[in-house]
């Protein structure tokens, strides 16, 4: 077992987060957001400065946590590749191929619960597609996420979504991110394991640990996904059978990375706005004692499974 964290889960402070890395043994970082600023924002001196830091302290850097097409649905998609743009270089600065990515923000009157039409998957095949030569060129691959505010909401319509490319291009730059904790946030609910496992399986490159319960029952249309409803706690804790999911994963032969990105906090918890747009000081405090709780439960849990 691989771990990583993505480091605002921890802290916005590099000596912070090398520590943290260092105390508990692990191996490699996701960068989305770094001293209050988010990652496609950093300029090229400060992410050389941080990379050497990392590779002076032994940490691999595993992917860029961008928010790369988490874009309102009325808004042009040139902004966003304007954002993959100030992003390559810095995927080159730090190594990493990988650059994390969505399918664009679900506008608050379409339904959450349908699934999605040969026609809106066509508008996000292409957009996602015109970035297409920008990820080849430069040997990057863009790992799509499944999340509650966009519009492949679950694994399922995630897949539906990396289906059409895979026809589209063939051997594509465009993969999965499996994510079991946001199958207790998908509107219309989502069975972590195996259905969101079996969904993305075909495409999947990297494993987010998060662990959530939902408090009250989703209303029948699905819409209100985000918030209050759901709690997200310690792994182990909420509805992911993470023993199940990591005996799977085991027996699947998956030997990369489990890179925590809890949104657990010990006290409190982060609300709707910051968990569709996540980063920043506000974001990161009281992410380091939860994290580390996180972190020896997912242990514990290997341990019996192995």
């Amino acid at each position: 077992m691989r771990l990583a964290f993505i480091t605002d889960e921890v802290s916005q402070d590099t000596d912070t987060i090398i520590a943290f890395a260092k105390h508990h043994s692990l191996e490699g970082l996701e960068l989305r957001s770094v001293a209050g600023t988010a990652i496609d924002r950093l300029s090229a001196a400060k992410a050389r400065e941080l990379a050497a830091r990392f590779r002076d302290e032994g940490l691999e850097l595993v992917c860029l946590a961008s928010s790369f097409g988490k874009h309102e649905a009325d808004e042009s998609f040139t902004a966003e590749l304007e954002k993959l743009d100030r992003l390559i270089p810095l995927a080159r600065i730090f190594g990493t191929k990988w650059i994390r990515g969505f399918a664009g923000f679900r506008a608050a009157t379409v339904p959450a619960v349908p699934p999605l039409t040969p026609e809106l998957l066509e508008t996000l095949a292409t957009r996602l597609g015109s970035a297409y030569s920008r990820l080849a060129d430069n040997g990057l691959e863009l790992l799509l996420e499944a999340d509650p505010s966009v519009y492949t909401s679950s694994h399922k319509k995630l897949a539906q979504l990396l289906q059409v490319l895979t026809e589209r291009y063939g051997k594509s730059p465009y993969g999965a991110i499996y994510d079991p904790g946001n199958s207790v946030y998908a509107p219309g609910g989502e069975e972590p394991w195996p259905t969101a496992w079996e969904a993305i399986r075909p495409w999947l490159r990297h494993v987010h640990v998060k662990d959530a319960i939902r408090r009250r029952p989703q209303r029948a249309d699905g819409i209100d996904a985000v918030g209050d409803e759901v709690e997200c706690l310690r792994v182990g804790d909420g509805s992911v059978n993470w023993r199940a999911v990591l005996a799977g994963l085991r027996a699947a032969g998956y030997e990369g990375w489990l890179s925590m990105e809890t949104h657990y906090r010990l006290t409190g918890q982060l609300d709707e706005e910051t968990l569709k747009r996540p980063g920043g000081a506000a974001f990161s405090d009281g992410g380091l004692e939860a994290t580390a709780e996180s972190v020896e439960a997912l242990r514990a849990l290997w341990e019996d499974v192995k």
